[in-house]
């Protein structure tokens, strides 16, 4: 099994390393496998794939589903991607409040980049 990390945060773009650097169908077989086993982080990551197509056909409808799975399953970098399509309602009608709960859940839980985007909604009174 390939060694896979993936960073996708509030609309960054994803940084992959896998093995011997491309991003294949095999990876994102092996990451959808680890989710349906209710491994959340990989819901992430396999949401990321989808999200800025890496690897994967760009899929803004999948990687919503997935982040949702993700962020259920107690990913936070899940839930803070999850809000952040809320907020520019990608795949999903928008829902500025709903991005801030998501945002303020995630910021709880020690995701940085949460806290400053709940604090930006907030101040922007969205």
């Amino acid at each position: 099994m390939k060694a896979v990390f993936l960073f996708l945060c509030l609309g960054m773009p994803g940084l992959l390393l896998a093995g011997e650097g491309a991003v294949d169908v095999e990876v994102a077989t092996l990451l959808q496998q680890a989710c349906d086993r209710g491994e959340a982080d990989n819901c992430a990551n396999l949401a990321a794939m989808y999200y800025s197509g890496d690897g994967v056909a760009r899929n803004r409808q999948k990687a919503f589903q997935l982040f949702e799975r993700a962020c259920k399953g107690g990913d936070m970098t899940g839930c803070a991607n999850l809000a952040r399509m809320y907020e520019l309602g990608e795949a999903v009608g928008t829902d500025k409040a709903r991005a801030r709960q998501l945002y303020a859940r995630a910021c709880e839980e020690g995701v940085h980049m949460g806290c400053q985007a709940a604090k930006r909604l907030q101040h922007d009174g969205r």
